[in-house]
């Protein structure tokens, strides 16, 4: 795992934080931005499920079908828990795919600030050697580096740092979109805990015009952020990326003529809840998407949907446990342990 799709994640996740058009929700969101860059410690836990629909496609293709026999009806559980204290945190990954060979596995992830540990699972059909079944790998900055030399060199950001890089995206965050008419205030069908509640949807109509706001001037001023000094060491993120990305956007408005003619977004929206302590306890995203191209014959609908919700704000109890030695492996001990299986 590279803290390189945490990064990602992160943007996606917070991109509708930053503000709304009612000052009451600009507060509300305000607040919560604040007090979870400056949270002890949270427990979280949520869904990710894909739907997938290409039947005609299925007709004429079996690969197609197969694809889509694991896709439509995939999903992720995962929960969690982050100390800052300890810069430590925790997710266990829950993976069902469907299909005729249905597949259940769980992952947990540790992670502190200089290692990282994967427990191995036990995968139908994949000739994994029992003697690392069930054990952590333990993984170090180092290790990441000799696949990619432009790995992080850390897994976790001090926590002062991380604060301010928070501060710093939020406030890139609400100087674009504090005005925007896509964000509103829900005040109907909350969910348990939730006590404010805000929305930011779009759909094909308005699109082109938040998908250049975001492309051409949130995401430069974000990325310009991750790559400064103190943070790329976490980010993973460097000048040359932030170049190769302002580079790339000579071709966005190309891409998304390109886009418009087959594709079409039938919906993405997000909803972002506080509790009553100001805390940021709830994310949903939703994500459908329609492609339709007749030269060549590609048609199919995706929905993606994620669900998260955080607790136990600043709780003594929420802890999170590394593996002993003897629960782990080394890199290299996984690479002889499958060389001694298979006679290399």
């Amino acid at each position: 795992m590279k803290k390189r799709w945490l990064v990602v994640l992160f943007i996606i996740s917070i991109i509708a934080v930053a503000g709304c058009g009612k000052k009451s929700a600009t507060d509300h969101l305000k607040t919560g931005f604040t007090k979870m860059a400056t949270a002890d410690s949270y427990e979280f836990e949520g869904t990710l499920g894909v739907k997938f629909d290409a039947k005609e496609m299925e007709k004429s293709n079996p690969e197609m079908a197969l694809a889509s026999q694991m896709l439509n009806g995939f999903e992720i559980k995962y929960h969690g828990s982050y100390n800052k204290k300890t810069k430590q945190q925790m997710v266990t990954l829950d993976v069902s795919l469907k299909g005729d060979m249905s597949i259940n596995l769980q992952i947990p992830f540790i992670l502190d600030d200089k290692n990282m540990y994967i427990k191995v699972p036990q995968i139908p059909f994949v000739p994994i050697p029992k003697d690392v079944v069930g054990k952590y790998v333990h993984l170090t900055p180092e290790d990441l580096k000799e696949f990619d030399e432009n790995a992080p060199n850390s897994f976790n950001l001090d926590p002062a740092k991380q604060e301010d890089l928070l501060k710093q995206v939020g406030q890139v965050l609400e100087k674009h979109y504090k005005d925007d008419k896509y964000l509103t205030v829900v005040d109907e069908g909350k969910p348990d805990g939730v006590a404010n509640l805000v929305q930011y949807n779009v759909n094909n109509e308005n699109l082109q015009e938040e998908a250049t706001k975001l492309a051409k001037n949130v995401l430069p001023e974000v990325l310009q952020i991750l790559a400064k000094p103190e943070f790329k060491d976490a980010t993973g993120i460097t000048e040359e990326n932030v170049k190769e990305y302002n580079d790339s956007l000579k071709d966005f408005d190309k891409g998304f003529t390109e886009f418009q003619k087959t594709g079409k977004l039938n919906e993405a929206k997000s909803l972002i809840g506080t509790n009553k302590g100001g805390f940021l306890n709830y994310f949903k995203q939703t994500i459908d998407l329609s492609v339709d191209d007749a030269k060549t014959k590609t048609k199919f609908n995706v929905a993606v949907t994620s669900e998260t919700r955080m607790s136990k704000f600043n709780d003594s109890s929420v802890q999170v446990t590394i593996p002993d030695k003897s629960q782990t492996v080394t890199v290299k001990q996984l690479q002889d342990s499958f060389a001694s299986s298979f006679d290399y």
